[in-house]
This record gives structure tokens, C-alpha cells and sequence, in this order.
């Protein structure tokens, strides 16, 4: 199978965008919609700032973000870089890389929803989830402008 091009400029921006939107990523809008509907985090919250702090060589700041986020960006990077290596050789052992992480993406969700499970129940037992879904929710934000909160 030949390497595409696609591949390779698909991380190449993800990785780009790590690194220009880093000014922003802690002063940007929630765009999340599960975030912006409950106001807890959904499983992938903290994913795009993580990999700012990465893009800028800042792990201990990306860990408290997302603690995937690290071994994510790696594999983005290496990625990425066989991506290139393929390009260069007319191969595609990077197709190979993609039909053995589809393989495992059953045990990667498993993984990512465990640790979903013990973010929110950190939130309710450390009593951060009532007041983030005060503080952060569309549906609390509408009802404080009709004044009914």
C-alpha cells in the first residue's frame, strides 16, 4: 500500500496547532459539548491543552491536563515521523502501525473510560462537581441570566 500525503499533513497539523495555539489554550471558550452542557469533563477534556504544554516541552503541566496526553503526543510525534520516513521510501509501514492500533482501540476505550469513571467520582467525593456544573454549564449559565439562580 503506498503512504499518503493526507497522513502525513493531518499530524503535521495537529502537531503545528499544539504548538501555535499554546497562548491561548487556557484562556480559550469551552468548545466541548458535553463540558459546556453538565460542566464536568468529558473523557478527552484537557487532550488540546495537554498537548500545547507538550508542543512546548512543559510535561509536568501537561500531566495535570490529561495524564494521556503525554503518550498520545508521542505516538503523534513517532507518527509522524514514519509518516515522513514512508514518503521518502514509497512505503506505508505506517498503515501497518493504524491496523494494529484498530485492533487494540477496544482496550485504549476501556482505558479512557476507567479514567473517566475515576475523574468524576474524584469530582463528587471531593465536592468540586456541584460547583462545577453551577459555575461551568450552559443550562445554569441560562438560568442565572433569567435570575432564577
Amino acid at each position: 500500500m503506498r503512504p499518503t500525503l493526507g497522513r502525513a499533513v493531518a499530524l503535521a497539523c495537529i502537531l503545528g496547532g499544539s504548538y501555535a495555539y499554546y497562548p491561548y489554550c487556557l484562556d480559550g471558550p469551552i468548545v466541548c459539548p458535553f463540558r459546556l452542557m453538565t460542566g464536568l469533563p468529558c473523557p478527552t477534556c484537557g487532550l488540546t491543552r495537554a498537548f500545547c504544554f507538550l508542543a512546548h516541552g512543559q510535561i509536568a503541566e501537561s500531566l495535570q491536563y490529561h495524564w494521556l496526553g503525554a503518550p498520545l503526543f508521542v505516538f503523534t510525534v513517532v507518527c509522524f515521523g514514519v509518516g515522513l520516513w514512508d514518503l521518502a521510501r514509497g512505503r506505508d509501514c505506517l498503515g501497518d502501525w493504524w491496523r494494529v492500533l484498530n485492533r487494540s482501540v477496544g482496550g485504549w476505550v476501556w482505558g479512557v473510560m476507567a479514567f473517566q469513571t475515576a475523574r468524576i467520582g474524584w469530582l463528587f467525593v471531593s465536592g468540586q462537581a456541584l460547583q462545577l456544573v453551577i459555575q461551568d454549564s450552559l443550562p445554569a449559565a441560562l438560568l442565572r441570566l433569567a435570575r432564577l439562580i
